[in-house]
């Protein structure tokens, strides 16, 4: 990485003066569960990663390929006419600095849908780069997808096993050590996550709050009660009673036009409830075995709550789920209406049109703690969060290329993550200079759960919570848990036996 903050316009540095906490320089728990990354300086020029500093492959091809959604095709390159975003601007330069650092050419395939929807969307780079792989065809060397649906399929031998390949330092912080602590199984890891995933920090679930509404009901700071460690599901509730206000029809019948104390989605937002309540799914034990871990009486309890909020608290509203850019669109729209107190949203909503129009001011917190005793916040990233991985089809002769480009990208990534994080996340959508210490217990804390990595390959046992609030089960959720418990253990079986491992 070049000094890179040497080169930050003037303006920006005013931004920063007003900033108090700087996420480059913070020890992150990520961090402390891995080495701390060095920086090496070379001729005047600063780098964090230990690549060699005479590498030059001669202007050859990497290929990249990622997916042609508007969730993501401006995360990997961007085109020059493209970059009067700030956060555009670093995306370009980082592909720019590694070209040069490397005497490589980055190449990136951005896949459409091809003809599909739902899931097969999903997984289309990770299905064109097993097809790449069974071909023989080589037009592939570096496959970004989302999570879920590439740990789900990540041990049928299309992907290198990242701690094989020459180059690679998963050890450094500009990868997150806590996904490569959790997602390491039999001492394989075929993808990895950190500073080059913007959509890391942008898909983590957090509280929006509108300012206005909780003004008018004369509500404490609500920053103040996060740092108190005051901040919980009860408190939440308490603060919604009594908000619902059937706007503008003579019916009882609850719709998006009326007025809530809380807004969210009955599928995609059941899911942070397992983080930020503190709920675990599957560990490892110390000899690296991996078993269920889930407190389910905790987690029965947790079910309920989540069950009554969903259909039966009339002061939250449940908008109906849509699939991919329309999957948050109603929520956004009326919270930005002022159509409730809270809202539970990625942090990527505040690029949404209707959040960057909105009139009333809104501040961003924490998903809420189980209870006060709870030692910390906890924030859960969306499982459709890009990860990285080099594609098994990649020649012995150009892995250590590969590898090298890899390990380059990422630690070249370290602008793209401040522009998007310190900037444009904590000022150009925030108002006040609070909002920047609530991200940063945000992004400090994701947990990461083993169950989340690999739960398309475990019977999705991350997915029963909202599968059951989907059935509209009430209380169900120990029987069912207990009454899948043997299909689980199976399925962890066979996960264990595909990374090698045996009893």
């Amino acid at each position: 990485m070049k000094n890179r903050f040497l080169k930050i316009t003037a303006i920006l540095l005013v931004f920063l003066m007003l900033m108090s906490l700087c996420i480059s320089c913070k020890k992150t728990e990520e961090e402390e569960e891995g080495e701390e990354t060095t920086v090496s300086t070379v001729e005047g020029e600063t780098y964090r990663d230990d690549l060699p500093r005479d590498l030059n492959y001669k202007g050859a091809d990497v290929n990249f390929v990622s997916r042609a959604h508007d969730w993501y095709k401006n995360e990997v390159t961007v085109e020059s006419d493209n970059t009067d975003d700030i956060v555009n601007e670093a995306v370009y330069n980082r592909e720019k600095d590694v070209e040069k650092r490397l005497g490589i050419n980055i190449i990136n395939t951005m896949l459409d849908d091809g003809g599909k929807t739902g899931e097969e969307a999903y997984a289309r780079v990770t299905e064109q780069v097993k097809m790449d792989v069974t071909t023989g065809t080589g037009l592939y060397d570096i496959a970004i997808n989302n999570m879920y649906h590439t740990m789900g399929v990540a041990s049928e031998g299309f992907l290198y096993n990242l701690y094989d390949v020459p180059n690679i330092d998963l050890t450094k912080s500009y990868y997150s050590q806590n996904y490569n602590f959790k997602g390491t199984i039999n001492g394989k890891l075929y993808t990895t996550t950190g500073d080059a995933s913007l959509t890391f920090i942008k898909f983590a679930f957090v509280t929006f709050f509108n300012k206005e509404i909780a003004n008018a009901n004369k509500i404490p700071d609500l920053y103040q009660t996060v740092l108190d460690g005051n901040w919980t599901i009860g408190y939440q509730k308490e603060l919604i009673a009594g908000l619902y206000d059937d706007i503008g029809t003579e019916t009882d019948v609850k719709d998006e036009g009326d007025a809530y104390g809380l807004v969210m989605n009955p599928v995609t937002a059941i899911d942070p409830y397992w983080s930020s309540f503190d709920l675990s799914i599957i560990s490892m034990d110390v000899e690296g075995k991996l078993f269920l871990d889930c407190d389910t009486a905790k987690a029965s309890t947790v079910y309920n709550l989540i069950y009554d909020l969903v259909y039966i608290n009339p002061d939250v509203y449940c908008a109906p789920h849509q699939s991919d850019d329309g999957e948050f669109a109603t929520q956004a729209k009326m919270f930005a209406n002022n159509q409730a107190l809270f809202t539970t949203l990625r942090m990527a909503s505040c690029e949404d049109a209707n959040m960057r129009n909105m009139e009333a001011e809104y501040g961003i917190i924490p998903m809420p703690k189980w209870e006060t005793g709870q030692d910390q916040y906890y924030s859960y990233c969306h499982d459709l969060f890009s990860v990285y991985g080099i594609s098994a089809g990649v020649t012995a002769d150009r892995l250590e290329m590969v590898g090298a480009a890899f390990e380059c990208f990422f630690s070249e990534s370290d602008q793209c993550r401040y522009n998007q994080f310190e900037v444009a996340l904590k000022v150009k959508y925030q108002s006040d200079t609070s909002a920047g210490q609530m991200l940063d217990l945000v992004v400090d804390n994701v947990k990461i759960d083993t169950g989340w990595i690999y739960s398309k390959s475990v019977n999705k046992i991350g997915l029963i919570m909202r599968e059951l609030i989907t059935a509209k089960l009430s209380g169900v959720f120990k029987s069912k848990w207990d009454g899948n418990t043997i299909k689980y253990n199976n399925a962890i079986d066979a996960l264990e036996a595909e990374f090698g491992i045996v009893d």
